[in-house]
């Protein structure tokens, strides 16, 4: 009887883009929260205050996605495959996005739907960052599979992220037509 071998830590919070990118159109940006938090804990360690500091890291992701970045490129420095970034073009163009996104209603000249046209573009830093991490893991160890298969646990949040956002959405057309009426 052979025993399991130990799998080797991965570095940073490895998932498919193509789940990345479900998970965040669907829930229309809560998922990068969720992401977001998973990189930082994997970055910083488990902890109560080491769990506190990722929750506020992930919060606060447009003003954190520099550091986040950093840290990547400090622990796969200690590799044979260090990754690097370009921090600050990333790093500028996701906190502007999200910036024009957020404020986008104090712009009158833009059109209403214009936040949810640019959301597409804002995931583009975070996939080429992912990518990046993914890309790695492969290297390092190619024969340990890096992104499990949907389990329970992703569909329950992902139908919870979903009916947040149509509870949101709703929400949103039963205020807009109290507020023109």
């Amino acid at each position: 009887m052979t025993l399991p071998t130990e799998q080797p830590p991965l570095i940073g919070y490895p998932i498919t883009l193509k789940k990345f990118i479900l998970f965040n159109i669907l829930t229309l940006g809560i998922f990068e929260v969720v992401w977001a938090f998973k990189h930082f804990r994997a970055l910083k360690g488990h902890g109560k205050a080491k769990t506190a500091a990722a929750v506020v890291f992930s919060v606060f992701l447009p003003l954190s996605f520099f550091d986040m970045m950093k840290e990547y490129e400090s622990s796969s420095s200690q590799t044979n495959f260090p990754i690097k970034f370009n921090k600050f073009l990333l790093g500028l163009s996701y906190f502007f996005i999200e910036l024009s996104i957020n404020f986008a209603d104090r712009f009158p000249g833009l059109p209403d739907w214009y936040a949810l046209a640019a959301f597409p573009f804002s995931l583009i830093p975070l996939m080429l960052m992912q990518r990046q991490v993914n890309l790695l893991n492969k290297t390092l160890y190619p024969d340990v599979p890096f992104a499990p298969p949907m389990t329970w646990r992703h569909w329950v949040g992902l139908a919870v992220g979903v009916i947040v956002l149509i509870v949101i959405l709703v929400a949103a057309l039963l205020l807009g037509d109290k507020g023109s009426t």
